[in-house]
């Protein structure tokens, strides 16, 4: 039996509230001889919809994650029977919880809340809710129905909440932002990471990619590439050239972000961001890319001049495209696509549909049948 530590407000076990979804399954897979039964639940239509829900059946754990952070904000305890719950300095599971027992370990609290409909009882304490099932012969209690729950030894703990509880109101969940540097996706220019003030544009080094992100978790080489026959035959022919010359990546898997750099001058030439939606086959490699995309109608120059980095001046007030945005929003803001869009179809490992590519000036979006972003892909249309 898997013995996990209570610690309200802060993690059960190893799985600590806050984290992402894909430091979760690192976690899960790394351990797998422990949690050998996790079910992956998700809204396959509207990934925004619901939570991201991780089963691990043989726990009786559920993790939920925000669908727009990604973050673990609750952890949903359904079989007490199938853990070992340890708070302070002793197991309180081991026997079926009940209500004196819960409150005799966790002390004296503000009145609960009884749910006649779920003919259950709820006890809060910050970053935790106890929900207690109710004996019909208790149930027409006034006491009970009015939260003063009297201290009856049959009335049983069945499930337990943990969560970060929200200042205003503990009984709540505390809403977390998107974990990773905050970008602004500025097409034929680069990335703006907004908390440093720092930029990387097309033509800078590896040098300069290492001084504002650090070293990369991973280099990968692009060995080969399915849209190459539409390229320009005069790209094509250098390429031939340069057989033993592979362009190469800059995997930030912690941000969302990969980093093309040619491998003839070694400068950058294309910046890739991903969502990690749960209906994407790339669904947990990357971490969910924190970026906003900055249309051409608001990229106008205000002034008749650039910035001390080279990048234009563009309103900052004007309407952004971000991850939670559905196709038919974002091509309000960038209008119709250069071409008709491409589409990729469904390999047999991916049971959610093909992707289509919509280009526009230096930017492709790639939009997955749900008509949500997938990636976004920035690139100079004159390094083609």
């Amino acid at each position: 039996m898997t013995e996990l530590v209570v610690k309200p407000e802060v993690a059960l076990g190893p799985f600590e509230l806050g984290s992402s979804v894909r430091t979760v399954v690192q976690y899960i897979r790394q351990n797998n001889r422990t949690y050998n039964k996790a079910i992956t639940k998700f809204n396959e239509e509207d990934p925004l919809g619901m939570n991201i829900c991780i089963d691990l059946v043989n726990q009786g754990l559920e993790l939920r994650f925000s669908p727009v952070s990604q973050r673990l904000e609750l952890i949903r305890i359904y079989d007490l029977t199938s853990v070992r719950l340890i708070y302070g300095d002793s197991d309180f599971s081991s026997r079926t919880p009940t209500f004196l027992s819960v409150h005799s370990k966790f002390g004296p609290t503000s009145a609960g809340h009884y749910s006649d409909s779920k003919e259950t009882y709820m006890l809060h304490y910050p970053g935790i809710t106890f929900v207690f099932s109710v004996p019909e012969e208790l149930l027409q209690e006034q006491k009970i129905k009015e939260g003063k729950m009297p201290e009856f030894d049959s009335v049983m703990l069945s499930c337990m909440h943990m969560f970060v509880s929200d200042e205003k109101d503990p009984r709540l969940i505390k809403p977390m932002p998107i974990l990773g540097k905050p970008l602004v996706l500025l097409p034929s220019q680069g990335i703006l990471f907004s908390e440093t003030n720092s930029m990387l544009i097309f033509g800078n080094t590896p040098q300069d990619a290492l001084t504002i992100l650090g070293s990369p978790q991973h280099i990968s080489y692009k060995k080969s590439n399915p849209l190459s026959i539409h390229e320009r035959l005069h790209i094509r022919d250098k390429a031939e050239v340069r057989d033993f010359q592979y362009d190469y990546f800059y995997n930030y898997f912690d941000i969302g972000l990969d980093i093309l750099f040619d491998a003839a001058n070694h400068n950058i030439k294309k910046f890739i961001v991903h969502t990690n939606f749960p209906t994407h086959p790339n669904f947990n490699l990357y971490q969910k890319c924190n970026f906003t995309i900055v249309p051409p109608a608001a990229q106008e120059m205000k002034h008749d001049e650039k910035d001390d980095d080279g990048f234009e001046d563009f309103d900052e007030e004007a309407k952004v495209i971000t991850p939670e945005m559905k196709w038919p929003e974002i091509s309000e803001c960038y209008g119709k696509a250069l071409t008709e869009p491409f589409f990729m179809p469904p390999t047999k490992d991916n049971p959610f549909g093909g992707s289509r590519y919509y280009a526009h000036k230096d930017i492709i979006l790639e939009v997955m049948e749900n008509d949500y972003i997938s990636s976004v892909t920035l690139f100079r249309s004159h390094d083609y």
